[in-house]
């Protein structure tokens, strides 16, 4: 049994007409080859989770790669933390798959099959973010508030462009474990709105003043506001989103929230009191 650990990405592709078996670009693996064939892959069958279920969210399948061709790209680790092995090969990965664009075609990766850890007999990883929430009823009237909803969108022609705009950040960024691409597509929408025209955070400190009710000084300091947006310059001008992974889960929730009472204020809708444990 290998002492490595694998994470690779597979796609399909009818752009290329002839190839080698294979090329090693340690620790990448880079193969082409014409199906069928099969991985053993992990799977996560939930994201969330009804307070008081005990229900399983990941499993082992057979991936079974038809009749087509493929190219599969593999990083290898020895790390056992699943958090840095999963960063040290999303960094091969990518950069593998940039080279081979700039080199040939980007279409080459246009079709993704899998992305993610390969399991092999008795050894591999199984990663998974899991959030616990309370289950809730869905209104009678849900679709009579939805239509207010819309009809207050409407009202502002500027207000009503930027909101279809978060909206598409946040849809985004909801299948997502935290990481860059979410932090980046919910810090965009404060930037959207009610940053629009700025880089500086205090239309956003005063916006969310008036939603929960506090002076804006203090909620900038109690929901770190000033770090969020030294996090976001730090990963677009330095590369690097600087939240340890253990506070990783916690910020991006936080984020989360925030977008969301923007949202809420922006529908007329009440405060959830959401952000109500930050203070």
């Amino acid at each position: 049994m290998s002492k490595y650990f694998q994470y690779a990405a597979i796609y399909q592709t009818t752009l290329i007409r002839s190839w080698p078996a294979q090329a090693i670009v340690d620790p990448v693996k880079i193969e082409f080859f014409s199906g069928p064939r099969v991985f053993r892959v992990p799977v996560q069958t939930a994201m969330v989770l009804a307070e008081g279920n005990a229900s399983a969210f990941s499993q082992s399948m057979d991936l079974l790669l038809k009749a087509n061709k493929y190219i599969v790209i593999t990083v290898r680790t020895e790390d056992k933390n699943p958090f840095t092995a999963k960063k040290f090969c999303e960094d091969n990965l990518d950069g593998i798959i940039t080279n081979f664009s700039l080199l040939y075609d980007p279409g080459l990766f246009a079709q993704q099959v899998y992305r993610g850890w390969l399991l092999e007999e008795k050894k591999g990883v199984m990663e998974a973010w899991v959030q616990i929430k309370k289950p809730f009823d869905i209104r009678s009237d849900i679709g009579k508030t939805i239509q207010d909803m819309r009809d207050k969108q409407s009202n502002d022609t500027d207000v009503n462009k930027r909101y279809k705009l978060m909206s598409h950040f946040f849809v985004k960024s909801l299948p997502i474990s935290p990481s860059e691409e979410k932090f980046l597509y919910l810090w965009t929408m404060l930037e959207i709105f009610p940053m629009k025209d700025t880089t500086n955070i205090k239309p956003l400190c005063h916006y969310v003043a008036n939603i929960v009710g506090r002076d804006s000084e203090v909620v900038k300091e109690q929901l770190g506001i000033g770090k969020l947006f030294g996090a976001r310059s730090n990963l677009v001008h330095d590369g690097e989103l600087t939240i340890p992974i253990s506070e990783l889960g916690e910020i991006m929730g936080k984020l989360e929230l925030i977008c969301i009472e923007v949202l809420r204020y922006m529908n007329d809708l009440e405060y959830s009191d959401s952000l109500e444990k930050y203070f």
